[in-house]
């Protein structure tokens, strides 16, 4: 599973609007605990979706880092 890091909530919740308008599935979760982040929540996404949401959040002008979580 891949899942999203942005800077707040409210960037978490705009960018999960963009990714279903653009027909992807999507979940927001809370960070792993292993993971800091300054928000505290993510996206979690499909693997096989990776390149293709980068590709949508890039174009929406999204400031992000992915990770890979077993």
């Amino acid at each position: 599973m891949e899942i999203i890091l942005l800077c707040n909530v409210r960037t978490v919740i705009m960018a999960e609007k963009h990714l279903i308008k653009g027909g992807f599935s999507c979940n927001i979760r809370p960070v792993p605990t292993h993971i800091t982040s300054e928000c505290g929540m993510c996206i979690e996404i499909k693997e096989t979706e990776k390149n293709q949401v980068i590709e949508l959040l890039a174009l929406g002008k999204f400031e992000f880092t992915i990770h890979h979580i077993i």
